[in-house]
């Protein structure tokens, strides 16, 4: 049953991103990337901020976070900055279609980090559906 629940909330993150990034293109306009991603992702920590308030938890509330998982939010927060920038960067010079494809290598990056570093097992089933996912990258961008 959990794991239902989860996948339907992958598969509303999925939806989400789409949408997100189709009406982050349209809006784009003359507007600098970093400047839109800056813009975008502001928003969206308000929308996380007001979550956390109206589910009556409190934001400063760090005992439950070790000092490496304090580290570890830290460094994904600068990275997933950074993610904005190269994805609206991107947007600037090549179809939506094609920057949403190679994104989508980030599926292959990570089994390969969670096997390095959770040590997930990689089957033959995974190898062939990170096979497939960069034969499909292969095909929406480059033909």
């Amino acid at each position: 049953m959990y794991k239902l629940i989860g996948l339907g909330f992958a598969l509303l993150s999925a939806l989400s991103t789409a949408i997100s990034i189709v009406l982050a293109k349209q809006s784009f306009g003359k507007t600098d990337p970093t400047v839109a991603a800056a813009i975008l992702s502001s928003i969206g920590t308000l929308v996380l901020i007001g979550v956390v308030i109206t589910s009556k938890k409190s934001l400063f509330d760090l005992q439950t976070l070790h000092s490496i998982n304090i580290t570890a939010v830290f460094i994904a927060g600068i990275v997933g900055g950074l993610w904005w920038i190269f994805y609206f960067l991107a947007m600037k010079y090549v179809p939506l279609t094609h920057v949403s494809a190679i994104d989508q290598l980030s599926i292959v990056f990570t089994l390969f980090l969670c096997r390095y570093l959770f040590y997930e097992p990689i089957t033959m089933a995974t190898i062939t559906g990170a096979f497939l996912i960069i034969c499909g990258v292969y095909l929406i961008s480059f033909f």
